[in-house]
């Protein structure tokens, strides 16, 4: 862990520093590596005691404070939408830990690098570690005044410093502020207006957090740029296939099919015609296909373009079922599930699908307009089970905590264990977000005290943690 942290912020001073002062970095390097903060501190201080200007000593003692204070800060006990995703069985606790810097700790690290850049002003790597202090500290004012300083003194890097910029946005987000986050974003989108990635990555930030209004707006503002790249590409892509904006979706993909490494355009547009029954489809399929000189291996765009050409693809319910084995992207799976809950009314599987398709694309409305659709659907127990867990968990995203806790409870009296960890856990985030206290509590000690070793017994062990701090 020590290392790992320190390895990863002692690369922003830069190569040109290592060639200075091989010596200095060399044994402060040692000291921190082998937790021995007082031992680097001293040497440094002894340095500076010689020579009160010495850029590499500052630069090293803010770096020791840094780690030190990595070091001795808890990490936060954030729990995170991706952290509570029924989708996942993924440990909050394998990730890296995410530590909030006291900014009383930071201001003295700022001190002492914002000397350095007075005494050299060319050191763009310690200006990078001011603003990754500022992140980890969650100093928003004082990253967003920093930033312009960051535009001038990067300007020979050109337009791609620019996401060496929107990480700060993301250190920020890690630590809670979203509100921060996309502020640095508006900033850095005024200092690069010509830069189409930092609305589309706006737009992105936008939509996780489940904003489609505002992803859908800087998403548009994105696309009305002259060149749109090609990660603004995928991005706007996906984002208007969640919201059904279809012939969006494909504008945006016949403008990345002028990059020539972009060749899917006549399959997603073949796809298109087939989801509003063009008959047109076969002709651009084909056109996808007939790129290819020899079969690809393992493309599944491939594979599924052969399967529709093929003699055996009636266009059936059977052939839907198949295709959504091939799904590759929102785009994709939204039309062929969209159309299929158009011709088979009475199937489960296209509806199912498409509101599972909607929570993971954030869009909790539509996933909830058509759970609500399917709700006197007779089901049987396994497909009925997974229809409310992902409807309690759909409805409970969007913030509609109340009937969340109504569907929560059906699936809680269920005699099945694989239902237990899950309900008791959401079931108490419903009574807290909701302001009762004292019953989510005896969720999450019912869950704790069983032992439970899923994620959802560790992330009630973490609520619990905070709410013994409050």
């Amino acid at each position: 862990m020590k290392k790992l942290l320190f390895f990863v912020l002692l690369s922003l001073l830069g190569a040109s520093a290592f060639a200075q002062s091989d010596v200095i970095i060399s044994t402060v390097t040692l000291c921190i590596t082998e937790g021995r903060y007082a031992d680097a501190d001293r040497y440094l201080d002894s340095l500076l005691k010689i020579d009160p200007n010495s850029i590499d000593a500052m630069m090293m003692k803010g770096n020791v404070l840094l780690n030190y204070t990595i070091m001795q800060t808890p990490a936060m006990n954030l729990i995170t939408a991706d952290d509570e995703s029924i989708y996942s069985q993924d440990i909050a606790g394998l990730k890296t830990p995410t530590v909030l810097i006291p900014r009383e700790q930071a201001l003295k690290i700022e001190k002492l690098w914002k000397r350095c850049v007075e005494l050299d002003s060319g050191r763009l790597d310690i200006r990078e570690g001011l603003c990754t202090v500022y992140g980890m500290a969650d100093m928003r004012k004082e990253l967003l005044g920093y930033l312009p300083v960051m535009a001038r003194a990067g300007k020979e890097k050109g337009d791609g410093f620019v996401n060496v910029l929107m990480q700060y946005a993301q250190l920020l987000s890690d630590r809670g502020d979203q509100e921060g986050s996309y502020e640095v974003y508006k900033k850095i989108a005024a200092l690069y207006p010509s830069v189409s990635s930092v609305p589309c990555q706006l737009a992105t930030a936008y939509s996780s957090n489940g904003d489609l209004a505002n992803a859908k707006t800087y998403a548009d503002k994105s696309f009305a740029m002259a060149s749109p790249d090609m990660a603004a590409c995928g991005d706007a892509l996906d984002l208007y296939s969640v919201l059904g904006e279809y012939e969006k979706a494909l504008s945006v993909m016949k403008a990345a099919s002028h990059d020539s490494a972009f060749i899917v355009y006549p399959f997603y547009d073949g796809i298109y015609r087939y989801a509003h029954h063009d008959t047109s489809w076969r002709r651009e399929i084909l056109a996808y296909v007939t790129q290819f000189a020899m079969a690809p291996d393992s493309d599944i765009l491939y594979d599924a373009s052969k399967y529709m050409l093929s003699p055996e693809f009636k266009d059936s319910y059977n052939d839907f079922a198949k295709l959504l084995t091939f799904s590759n992207s929102d785009f994709y799976t939204m039309l062929i599930t969209d159309r299929a809950m158009h011709d088979y009314r009475d199937s489960i599987l296209p509806y199912m699908a498409a509101a599972e398709m909607s929570i993971l694309g954030h869009n909790y409305a539509k996933a909830n307009r058509i759970y609500a659709g399917l709700e006197k659907s007779k089901l049987d127990t396994v497909v009925g089970n997974e229809y409310k867990l992902q409807y309690a968990y759909s409805l409970y995203s969007s913030g509609e905590y109340v009937k969340a806790l109504a569907k929560w409870n059906e699936l809680n009296k269920v005699q099945d264990p694989a239902f237990f960890a899950v309900t008791n856990y959401f079931i108490a985030q419903c009574h807290l977000k909701s302001g009762n206290k004292n019953k989510a509590l005896i969720y999450l000690h019912a869950l704790t005290e069983s032992n439970d070793e899923s994620k959802y017994g560790y992330l009630a062990k973490l609520e619990l943690e905070k709410l013994s701090k409050k």
